[in-house]
């Protein structure tokens, strides 16, 4: 089977992108991965916390971009900020690094996690309209591209830094009802090599990896597997 090259990698890729995708609702989530408060560590990328954990009065899941859940950790020592901006717009991302940078002193992970496609307008080929088209390739595409241009330059400086973008599958395999998602997300995966090459050759010392996971049970995906199933 080894003689066989092609079989044989084609073989190691579909290992990995399999091991990949049973991490996808780890990779793919709104949650931070660490939290510190009232001296003890908390892991809500791995686990649910209630919002009482935290010093709220609800037994529902923490929100952690809620005001008063912040206000909540910080008063036990711990720090976790949400900054609001328009993925789309430069001068959004460019205060929302600045404000980073300006916090905590340096920018070590810059993580790209945005995605929409249904949601934003996406539709077959013949049926899909140019403002759709351009939403979902400036909120899936453009946003680590201006993301990346922002940061790398704060990672160079401090001589290190990891950037992780997380495509999709769907930037790999091709689906006939989002094909503005499918063209952004293998943007994403091929931009990734892009600057990796850039930073590599430039000696900047910054890692820039890109995932594509499959399906996690979001609402966004699960409203959309409802409008694509037959």
């Amino acid at each position: 089977f080894k003689a066989n090259r092609r079989g044989y990698w084609s073989l190691w890729i579909f290992l990995v992108l399999f091991v990949l995708s049973l991490f996808a609702e780890l990779i793919a989530n709104d949650r931070p991965f660490l939290v510190k408060y009232d001296g003890h560590l908390y892991w809500p990328a791995f686990v649910s916390y209630s919002e009482t954990t935290f010093g709220g009065d609800f037994e529902t899941a923490a929100d952690y971009r809620d005001p008063y859940l912040q206000k909540q950790i910080a008063a036990k020592g711990g720090t976790s900020v949400a900054f609001k901006a328009d993925v789309t717009k430069n001068a959004d991302i460019k205060a929302m690094v600045a404000d980073a940078h300006g916090r905590w002193g340096s920018v070590d992970i810059l993580h790209n996690n945005v995605g929409v496609s249904l949601s934003g307008g996406d539709a077959e080929l013949l049926d899909i309209s140019e403002e759709a088209f351009d939403r979902c390739v400036a909120i899936n595409l453009k946003s680590c591209i201006l993301a990346a241009k922002h940061v790398i330059p704060i990672m160079r400086k401090q001589q290190g830094g990891s950037i992780i973008n997380i495509a999709s599958i769907e930037g790999l395999i091709g689906e006939a009802a989002i094909p503005a998602y499918n063209a952004s997300k293998g943007g994403v995966r091929i931009f990734s090599k892009s600057a990796a090459i850039h930073c590599a050759r430039s000696g900047y010392n910054i890692r820039i990896n890109n995932v594509c996971p499959g399906f996690a049970e979001t609402q966004m995906v699960s409203g959309a597997l409802a409008t694509l199933a037959p």
